[in-house]
């Protein structure tokens, strides 16, 4: 059987790419930019986001692994929230997006809240596993990651979000 071919049968030889193919993941990008930054110091809500760079190639993975890891940040009031989202679409002209996650990751729990704002000032890794279709695993993907901040005294700031396959 040639080197890719799945299943194997005892005798078949198994290569080494094909190992290591599956017990690690093929890292796509690292982003450590601050585009997806959202900053808000009033009532109201500021986002940032950043498309990341398209996979055309799956290798034969069965999915995508984000993580973003950063620093949320609600003070002020019981409205106040930071959230996180990330976006998929298969490959084409014109990708279609559709959310894969939608993660509140900080909130202040009541108005001026001192010892709960400090929590939520703590570094955060959010590691996400998005299934890839069958016509993402064929064609591609696409995928952006967005962070929203609502009402006073709310922050997202990006330290790494890597996208893996697999």
């Amino acid at each position: 059987m040639a080197e890719g071919d799945f299943p194997k049968s005892d005798g078949d030889v198994l290569y080494a790419s094909e190992v290591n193919r599956m017990n690690s993941a093929r890292i796509e990008q690292v982003y450590t930019g601050s585009q997806i930054d959202s900053n808000q110091t009033s009532a109201g809500t500021d986002t940032g986001s950043i498309v990341l760079d398209p996979v055309y190639d799956t290798y034969g993975g069965s999915y995508a692994i984000f993580d973003v890891t950063c620093f949320p940040q609600a003070n002020g009031t019981s409205s106040s929230n930071v959230k996180v989202e990330i976006f998929t679409a298969e490959s084409g002209t014109t990708p279609s997006y559709s959310e894969t996650l939608d993660l509140q990751i900080a909130q202040c729990t009541y108005d001026n809240d001192v010892e709960s704002n400090m929590t939520d000032k703590a570094g955060k890794t959010i590691h996400w596993v998005h299934t890839l279709t069958a016509n993402e695993r064929t064609n591609g993907f696409h995928s952006y990651v967005k962070s929203t901040s609502t009402n006073a005294s709310t922050s997202f700031t990006n330290k790494q979000i890597v996208l893996s396959l697999g």
